[in-house]
């Protein structure tokens, strides 16, 4: 709760920014991870899969790329459960791209703001050994510790945010011209 004279930063408004900004984020990922292996299944899709397939429920489609919007969905989703870190790693293999291609740590602190909009909203702000163990030694906040949004958090956020975008066309402006 914000007393009056206190800034709006450390309040509920700061903390619904914190968690639509990665959400936003994290949307556009899946958004573009979907759009790539739908477009090009044989390049994106992952070779590995153990999904099997029944026969039976394939014939319940009339559309066939429809049950294969189903199983990219249900790919996505997984991705979503293992968390950030790995999101962005799928997501800069599709274009040629390491983490070495983009700023020092910055997957590792954009992975850190994820965990941190999980624990806001799954959490009740309090860190959890799961935040502890997926952020590793970039964490901010020690276990039982409630998260507060505080503006040096919120700048921290859009600059790693900017930065991933700024790395991402610069690498992409990189390769269209040695390709």
């Amino acid at each position: 709760m914000v007393n009056v004279g206190d800034s709006f930063i450390k309040g509920e408004l700061s903390d619904s920014i914190f968690v639509l900004n990665m959400a936003t984020f994290e949307h556009w990922l899946i958004w573009v991870l979907k759009t790539l292996i739908l477009s090009n299944p044989r390049e994106f899709y992952p070779t590995k899969s153990k999904k099997q397939i029944e026969v039976t429920y394939l014939k319940k489609f009339l559309d066939m790329p429809m049950p294969w919007e189903e199983f990219v969905d249900d790919y996505l989703s997984t991705l979503q459960y293992q968390g950030m870190n790995i999101i962005l790693k799928k997501f800069l293999s599709c274009f040629g791209f390491t983490e070495n291609d983009f700023t020092k740590n910055l997957l590792g602190m954009i992975n850190e703001n994820s965990q941190c909009r999980n624990v806001i909203m799954h959490n009740q702000k309090k860190v959890n050994a799961t935040y502890i163990k997926k952020c590793g030694k970039i964490r901010k906040f020690a276990e039982g510790e409630h998260i507060v949004v505080t503006e040096n958090l919120l700048f921290d956020q859009a600059d790693n945010l900017l930065r991933f975008m700024q790395d991402f066309r610069n690498n992409h402006a990189k390769k269209k011209t040695t390709v």
